[in-house]
């Protein structure tokens, strides 16, 4: 994982604003599907904040999205 891949939660919702339009269901994501997203190295703690690895957490919202479609 680069470390130039990794945004504050914040930024990132900022900059998928059409997808997570408020802090708060960015947030509830994580919460519901931190399981899923650990396993797809989307989260990072290098320090004592949480951090988003922009293109895994991408890519984590399609496989969980295909996921949810499919019925799993």
């Amino acid at each position: 994982m680069a470390l130039n891949n990794l945004l504050s939660m914040e930024d990132y919702q900022k900059s998928r604003s059409h997808i997570f339009p408020s802090k708060a269901s960015l947030e509830w994501f994580v919460r519901t599907q931190r399981e899923t997203l650990m396993e797809l190295n989307a989260l990072s703690w290098p320090t004592r904040k949480l951090m988003v690895n922009e293109l895994a957490f991408d890519n984590a919202v399609v496989i969980i999205g295909q996921r949810a479609l499919q019925g799993d």
